[in-house]
């Protein structure tokens, strides 16, 4: 089990732009998205050591927004909370497993069987950031629960 943070406000996966250039369209990743991809790449590239994963592996995600002004009243909880708000969680999963294989910690997010991330506030006073927990299926006993038995958190 490898457990990777990233001091970044989390940010979804924009979606595609397309352009036309001489009869061609092209298509590109929107800026804000590159720009958050390269430093999540960097960030993750200088906590990994070793080989890139080249096995089915469980992918947990924390993506842990900034709190806003409004739920930093006296009276609100002081732990983490859960968001219902953008970015989406699966975009922001879709960033963050684009992240992880251009940084060579995955060969291939086609790697990835067992996903689950939970979209959520930071604790007062706290900043935005992403958590990683990566686990190789083999580690896990190599069988993952059927549906009949799923447990819910």
């Amino acid at each position: 089990m490898t457990l990777i943070t990233l001091e970044l406000e989390p940010k979804g996966k924009g979606r595609p732009r397309v352009t036309f250039k001489g009869g061609y369209a092209r298509a590109y990743t929107p800026a804000t998205t590159a720009r958050w991809e390269k430093a999540a790449v960097t960030i993750l590239r200088s906590q990994w050591q070793g080989a890139a994963i080249d096995k089915p592996v469980k992918v947990e995600i924390d993506d842990i927004a900034k709190r806003p002004i409004r739920l930093c009243r006296k009276k609100d909880p002081a732990g983490l909370l859960i968001r219902a708000a953008l970015p989406d969680a699966d975009n922001v999963a879709k960033a963050c497993l684009d992240a992880l294989q251009k940084a060579e910690i995955i060969e291939n997010d086609k790697l990835v069987v067992d996903l689950r991330i939970r979209s959520l506030y930071s604790e007062k006073g706290n900043a935005g950031r992403v958590v990683i927990k990566l686990t190789t299926i083999q580690e896990a006993g190599g069988v993952i629960q059927s549906i009949d038995s799923f447990e819910s958190p």
